[in-house]
């Protein structure tokens, strides 16, 4: 991906805090492979550092460029970071320094949903003939700022009176606008003085939207539609599936966590949830099927049964242990990991019937270990490089696309022990795992 790895010398001199403030200093910039609207004003350089989030509207084309930007980075040892979502429309994402100490925080909105109460949305190429800057964040003029602002307030029915809330209502009020038709100063000194938002500011606000825009709001392409989502998260804490490329270190780093007990009580290699089966020993039963190249070639022809099988087997583990009361069990590999094809080949893909089979996964939180290729090939020397990097690709993207998400992309090219203190630090911390200390 021509990340550029720091050297030792490098990574002492420059601090964590400073190389999450030279990420931060690109996403705003964009160089030329993104482009975002800032819907509401917040710094977009290094004060968004650890103060609030940046909430931004792009083209899915835009997250997806900026997550392989990070990608990059990330390979590179400058940040780790992580990506949520809840609904298709919107994902969260938070850019970690390497020693999690500091993050920036980016709501990433494909389709803004917040106007008429939700009913109505608008994109980015809605907005886009306003902007100038052909990539990175460009603030949006406040005209249309703040009436999207008012739309948000109503349609998340925020509490008027918070500090950050207040002091943006407050901006708004102060607005000097040539545009006489313009409501937004009128809207928001009438919030000051009554501490609600009272009509006729809603539907002046959609209507301002609607002139400034020049769309309607009312026709099919504006319109919000509900989608019905087959997936439901597990509850935080049961399971952390551990993915990467072969050589990246998971064996290595479970067992480190799992030793130190107080992130994770138990481990799981990730095939033995199908290899156990009936079917797959059959399949395996001579002693040339016991090949370990011989059982790879195995699970790609039976790719489906194999996930099938997996997921299966995950669900019955995991009410197993919840009956228990078991603390979080790390597993090396998800279900999902074995529907990727040709993972040693340049050509590796996700077998044709992924988008149909991956909903019938359980949705747990996912961390994917990633380091340079000079790393990993020390350890497994039959990857090649194009394979290494079109597997980091395709995971990241195939799992920042799902609704619901959690995924961490974690630096795991350095010391073992350094990184499973941080990364035991980020599981009790975000996803509030349970090890065996805190299980006793």
């Amino acid at each position: 991906m021509g990340a550029t790895v720091l050297s030792l010398d490098e990574t002492k001199t420059a601090s964590a805090r400073q190389r999450l403030e030279e990420v931060v200093r690109r996403i705003a910039v964009g160089n030329d492979q993104f482009r975002f609207a800032l819907l509401r004003d917040s710094p977009v350089d290094s004060g968004l550092i650890d103060h609030g989030d940046a909430d931004l509207l792009g083209t899915r084309e835009s997250v997806t460029a900026l997550l392989r930007m990070l990608l990059e980075r990330a390979l590179a040892g400058e940040v780790h970071f992580r990506v949520t979502a809840n609904k298709p429309e919107k994902l969260q994402l938070s850019v970690f320094s390497t020693d999690l100490a500091h993050s920036a925080t980016y709501d990433l909105w494909v389709d803004l949903a917040q106007i008429h109460e939700g009913r109505s949305l608008i994109r980015f190429e809605d907005v886009a003939p306003l902007l100038s800057q052909s990539s990175g964040i460009e603030p949006l003029p406040p005209c249309i700022a703040g009436a999207l602002y008012l739309q948000h307030l109503i349609a998340k029915r925020k509490p008027l009176t918070a500090a950050h809330t207040s002091s943006r209502i407050e901006s708004f009020a102060t607005h000097h606008c040539s545009d006489s038709s313009c409501g937004v100063a009128r809207w928001f000194r009438d919030i000051l003085r009554v501490g609600r938002i009272r009509p006729p500011a809603p539907s002046e606000a959609a209507i301002q939207i609607e002139r400034l825009l020049q769309i309607r709001l009312d026709d099919e392409r504006h319109r919000a539609t509900s989608r019905w989502r087959l997936r439901r998260k597990i509850e935080s804490g049961d399971a952390v599936c551990i993915q990467g490329v072969d050589g990246v270190g998971k064996s290595t780093l479970i067992s480190a966590l799992v030793e130190e007990g107080t992130a994770a009580s138990e481990s799981l290699i990730g095939k033995k949830l199908y290899r156990r089966s009936l079917i797959y020993r059959m399949a395996t039963r001579t002693a040339r099927h016991r090949a370990s190249n011989a059982r790879e070639a195995i699970d790609e022809r039976l790719a489906t049964i194999v996930f099938l099988r997996a997921v299966s087997a995950f669900r019955r583990t995991l009410a197993w242990r919840r009956l228990r009361g078991a603390g979080t069990l790390l597993v090396d590999r998800s279900p999902l990991d074995f529907l990727y094809l040709g993972r040693k080949s340049d050509h590796g893909r996700f077998h044709p019937a992924i988008g149909r089979l991956e909903s019938l996964a359980p949705s747990t939180p996912t961390i994917q270990l990633v380091a340079p290729h000079t790393v990993t090939s020390a350890r497994k020397p039959e990857l090649t490089e194009a394979g290494h990097v079109a597997y980091d690709d395709a995971m990241l993207l195939r799992i920042a696309g799902q609704s619901p998400c959690d995924h961490l992309v974690f630096h795991n090219g350095g010391n073992v022990s350094e990184s499973s203190i941080a990364l035991a630090a980020y599981l009790t911390r975000f996803i509030r795992t349970r090890g065996r200390k805190q299980a006793a």
